[in-house]
């Protein structure tokens, strides 16, 4: 997904954040047109249906959301999109057209390699750079 990585004792620290660079938002992520056309091209949704609506909305509400300083188009994760796309017809299209919720589905699409773990959070926690973030967006 779209992390930054800030953490103490790591061989990422000399590497530059770039979720400040609103200029290379779409490098790192994907736009719903892009998401739109996987759809189409890879799912074989129709396009300008309502079933591409339907299944446009699913992807705002559980993969969209990713938000670069300066952008205002958020961006969607590609790996979660990815998995979306290639288990949509197996997995989501009927639940979808239904009406069912497909939160439990959700589980499917997961990486285990995206879990953060308990360390991870308390590192992330007490860094100095996500504290000053968490109190410039305060106000």
């Amino acid at each position: 997904g779209i992390v930054p990585v800030a953490l103490r004792e790591s061989q990422f620290n000399g590497f530059k954040d770039l979720t400040f660079t609103g200029r290379l938002a779409g490098l790192l992520g994907l736009t719903e047109g892009e998401v739109k056309a996987a759809l189409v091209h890879v799912a074989g949704v129709e396009d300008h249906s309502q079933e591409l609506e339907q299944a446009l909305d699913v992807a705002r509400k559980c993969f969209n959301g990713y938000y670069f300083e300066h952008c205002e188009e958020g961006l969607y994760n590609p790996q979660l999109v990815l998995h979306y796309v290639e288990n949509y017809n197996e997995v989501f299209k009927v639940r979808i057209q239904r009406n069912d919720p497909i939160g439990d589905y959700l589980h499917r699409l997961m990486d285990p390699n995206q879990v953060v773990s308990p360390r991870q959070v308390r590192i992330m926690r007490d860094s100095e750079a996500a504290s000053l973030l968490l109190l410039s967006r305060q106000g």
